[in-house]
């Protein structure tokens, strides 16, 4: 009879995804940033943003493949904007709520 406490399954390490056919080209701290910053609906927003396809959207916020420069600095610029404009807000309403009574 085994002892079922030790039979847990243990919780696996959330890795990067690996494509045969869509290759990483950026770095993996980037890569890394963009992952975290990434929230549902941002290859939309991107995409019209950009004026790119939401695949070509979706292909390098999930596996980092990215053909030109001009786009890795348009999607890190976009997550760095709205980075700033998070803190900006975040500050308002500290300041907001140091106000109130």
């Amino acid at each position: 009879m085994s002892d079922t406490t030790t039979n847990k399954p243990r919780a696996k390490k959330r890795s990067l995804p690996v494509s045969p056919i869509h290759r990483r080209t950026i770095s993996v701290e980037l890569f890394q940033q963009w992952r975290e910053l990434a929230r549902k609906g941002d290859a939309e927003l991107l995409a019209e943003t950009i004026g790119v396809s939401k695949p070509t959207i979706n292909k390098a916020i999930i596996y980092g493949c990215v053909h030109s420069d001009g786009l890795k600095d348009q999607i890190t610029k976009f997550f760095a904007d709205r980075l700033m404009k998070e803190r900006e807000d975040a500050d308002r309403l500290r300041a907001l709520a140091a106000q109130a009574p």
